[in-house]
């Protein structure tokens, strides 16, 4: 299985909580001019902690397991976006105030964020687009990835 490896104290074997919602090319989400958003999640790739749900907060990844988290966010718009839009990390979590990266601008049609980050139990966070770019902005893919690295210190 994906992320199957030691998780726990010493000598103990499971499987590293982790989780990959996403969005395809069909009926792209849109954020109007002048709008804010969370990217909405109605599919995922894995998920091995119960993390995301494709029918209730669909944008959200919920911690069921505190610890160190790598975090990945990518939307593209299938178009090249005009002016200014950017993506950013946002959620529930104390340890989203600093340092995650904000206002990751699209480049083309696309943009990246990533942030690594110390989340407990009941966090969640959001990949969100702020559109400033003229016109409105249609998601046509996306993905939002969080991974367990280790437990906090």
């Amino acid at each position: 299985p994906i992320f199957q490896g030691p998780q726990g104290p010493p000598g103990t074997v499971g499987v590293i909580p982790g989780v990959r919602a996403t969005r395809q090319a069909s009926g792209g989400q849109i954020i109007n001019n002048g709008a804010n958003g969370a990217v909405l999640y109605p599919t995922e790739d894995f998920d091995t902690d119960a993390m995301h749900s494709t029918s209730v907060n669909t944008s959200r990844l919920t911690i069921n397991t505190a610890g160190i988290y790598q975090i990945e966010g990518f939307v593209q718009s299938g178009v090249t976006v005009p002016g200014q839009a950017s993506l950013s990390i946002s959620g529930s979590s104390a340890g989203l105030a600093d340092p995650v990266p904000q206002g990751e601008y699209f480049s083309y049609d696309r943009a990246t964020i990533s942030a690594t980050l110390k989340l407990s139990v009941a966090d969640y966070i959001e990949l969100w687009i702020s559109n400033q770019s003229g016109a409105s902005l249609q998601i046509w893919r996306s993905a939002l990835s969080a991974v367990r690295l280790g437990a906090a210190v």
